[in-house]
């Protein structure tokens, strides 16, 4: 596994860096959330989305057997003006994983939040925007079962 992730990080960024820290490593398996700040800084849902496909386009022109695994991005408390075109965006992504092969969406919200969208006690940092040690061990819970899946289902294809 080669961690690529950078916080802050805007799906603009990921496109423009991705002949660098994706790409190179020719992956088997690729785990991807982002989308969450173009929203808040004021992106509508289908401006990250579009970029997100042209992601997937990239990535699969030269590594065709390539799987993702598409993390929702969080509802977190202190972005709760944005849950609606937070939803959108999360909505949109799921729709899109439907569309492509080797492509999964794992809700991370569930994960965090309450049934009501509040977070739960103990699982995001002060800050109500990321998650604490408690709060990524429950999305590695929920994230690990897709990556499993993923990993089999690119397992003929990599065998080289």
């Amino acid at each position: 596994m080669i961690n690529r992730g950078f916080g802050g990080s805007y799906t603009t960024e990921v496109l423009g860096y991705m002949d660098r820290i994706t790409l190179p490593y020719h992956p088997r398996v690729v785990v991807f959330h982002c989308g969450g700040n173009d929203v808040n800084a004021g992106d509508a849902a289908e401006a990250p989305l579009g970029r997100i496909r042209e992601y997937v386009k990239r990535l699969r022109k030269d590594n065709p057997d390539s799987a993702v695994v598409f993390m929702a991005t969080t509802r977190a408390p202190s972005r709760k003006a944005k849950w609606p075109e937070l939803d959108k965006f999360n909505a949109g992504l799921a729709a899109y994983c439907k569309e492509e092969s080797n492509v999964w969406f794992v809700d991370i919200n569930p994960a965090l939040n309450q049934a009501s969208g509040e977070g739960k006690e103990g699982h995001y940092l002060k800050d109500n925007l990321h998650p604490s040690e408690l709060g990524y061990q429950e999305i590695a819970k929920v994230l690990k079962p897709s990556v499993d899946a993923a990993w089999k289902a690119t397992e003929a294809a990599f065998k080289k």
